[in-house]
C-alpha cells in the first residue's frame, strides 16, 4: 500500500497571540516546534505537504457555538474581556479576555478547510493543524484554555457528508467538549486516555459516562491513575484502541494527540517518561487511517464496556504490581514541549 498524503497546516498567525506573561500555555513553545520538525526535515517527508490555513467565516463556525458567544468573542478583541463575559467562561486568569480572536479563525478555518473537507479519491490521507485539538470548548462557553472548539467543527464537517467518525484523545485532560457535542450520536465515537477527574480537570471522562439515547455505548472513557506511566499506559491504549476501530470501521480518524503526559508537564500527574509513549498511539493512528474499510459493522454498546474494563483492569494490576514510578515535575517549558513533540513525531515516522 502507498504512503499516506500528509498536509501539515501551519500559519505564524500563533505570534499574534498570547494570553499573557503568566499564563501556563506559552504560545513561543510553537515556534521552537517548528524550527525543531524542520531540523528534522519532518517538515519536507515524501509526499508531505505544508499549507497555510485561510480566514473561516463567522458561519463555519457558528455551526456549533451560539452566536451570543461569538459576539462576545469579538467584543474581546481587544483583550479585556466585557463585564458579562464570566458568563461565557472569558476574563479570568487563565480563560483571558481573547486578544485579536478574530485572527485565530485563519488557524480554525485552516483546520476545516483542510482537516475537514473528505475527498473519496484521496481516503487514507492525512491532515495535520500544528496548533490544533482545543477539546475543552463548549458550545457557548471557553474552558481549559479553548475558545473554539476546532475538532468539533471538523467532525461535523464529516458527519455532514455522511460520514462514520471515530475520535481518539490522548490528552492527559478529558476531552469533554467533544464528549458533550456527539453523547448521542452513534456514528461519531470518541475515545478519551487521560489522568481521572478526581484528580484533574475538567474533572469529568469516567468510566460511566458511556453516553446517551441511541449513543450509549460510543462514548469511551479510559481514566488513569496519577503517576501512570508508559508500562502501564501503552498496553491500556492497545487492549480498547485498536479493537475498537475495527468493531466500529469509522470513514474518518480524527485524533487529539496532547503531549501533556510526559512526567515534566506541571499541570498533570501522570508520568509518561520517553516519547515512545506519545510515538506508539501517533503509529497506531497512521495505521488505522490506511485501514481499507471493505465493510461496515454496527458496533455494539457492550463492546466498547467489555474493551475498557479490560484495559482499565490490565492497568489497575500493573499498578499493584509496584510499576508506578515516582513523577518528576517540571515546568511546561517550551523546549521540553517542543522537543518532545519532534521526537515523538519523528520516532512514529517510518
Amino acid at each position: 500500500m502507498a504512503p499516506i498524503k500528509t498536509a501539515l497546516i501551519y500559519s505564524d498567525a500563533w505570534t499574534r497571540f498570547d494570553y499573557g506573561p503568566q499564563h501556563p500555555l506559552r504560545m513561543e513553545r510553537l515556534g521552537l516546534t517548528w524550527r525543531l520538525m524542520q531540523a528534522y526535515n519532518l517538515t519536507t517527508l515524501p509526499r508531505a505537504t505544508v499549507r497555510a490555513p485561510e480566514p473561516a467565516p463567522e458561519s463555519a463556525i457558528a455551526v456549533y457555538h451560539g452566536t451570543d458567544y461569538l459576539e462576545m468573542l469579538k467584543a474581546s478583541n481587544s483583550g479585556q474581556a466585557p463585564a458579562a463575559a464570566a458568563r461565557y467562561g472569558l476574563g479570568s486568569r487563565r480563560q483571558p479576555g481573547v486578544p485579536r480572536s478574530l485572527g485565530r479563525r485563519a488557524v480554525v478555518r485552516g483546520r476545516l478547510d483542510h482537516g475537514g473537507r473528505p475527498r473519496p479519491e484521496r481516503r487514507g490521507g492525512t491532515r495535520l493543524p500544528f496548533r490544533g485539538g482545543l477539546h475543552h470548548a463548549m458550545p457557548s462557553r471557553a474552558s481549559g484554555f479553548c475558545y473554539v472548539n476546532d475538532a468539533v467543527l471538523a467532525i461535523l464537517r464529516f458527519r455532514e457528508r455522511g460520514l462514520r467518525v471515530l475520535y481518539v484523545d490522548i490528552d492527559a485532560h478529558h476531552g469533554d467538549g467533544v464528549q458533550h457535542a456527539f453523547y448521542g450520536d452513534p456514528d461519531v465515537l470518541t475515545i478519551s486516555t487521560h489522568e481521572r477527574g478526581d484528580y484533574l480537570f475538567p474533572g469529568t471522562g469516567f468510566v460511566e459516562e458511556a453516553g446517551s439515547g441511541a449513543g450509549v455505548g460510543y462514548s469511551v472513557n479510559l481514566p488513569l491513575e496519577p503517576f501512570t506511566d508508559s508500562a502501564v499506559y501503552l498496553p491500556a491504549f492497545e487492549q480498547v484502541v485498536p479493537p475498537l476501530f475495527g468493531a466500529f470501521r469509522p470513514d474518518v480518524v480524527v485524533a487529539q494527540l496532547g503531549i501533556d503526559s510526559h512526567r515534566t508537564d506541571p499541570l498533570t500527574h501522570l508520568a509518561a517518561g520517553h516519547p515512545g509513549v506519545h510515538a506508539r498511539p501517533v503509529a497506531h493512528h497512521g495505521a488505522l487511517a490506511q485501514a481499507r474499510l471493505s465493510r461496515r459493522r454496527r458496533l455494539r454498546p457492550a463492546q466498547c464496556r467489555a474493551r475498557v474494563d479490560v484495559g482499565v483492569g490490565r492497568a489497575e494490576r500493573r499498578r499493584a504490581s509496584g510499576r508506578a514510578p515516582r513523577v518528576v515535575r517540571g515546568g511546561h517549558e517550551a523546549l521540553r514541549v517542543s522537543d518532545r513533540l519532534a521526537l515523538g513525531s519523528a520516532g512514529a515516522a517510518p
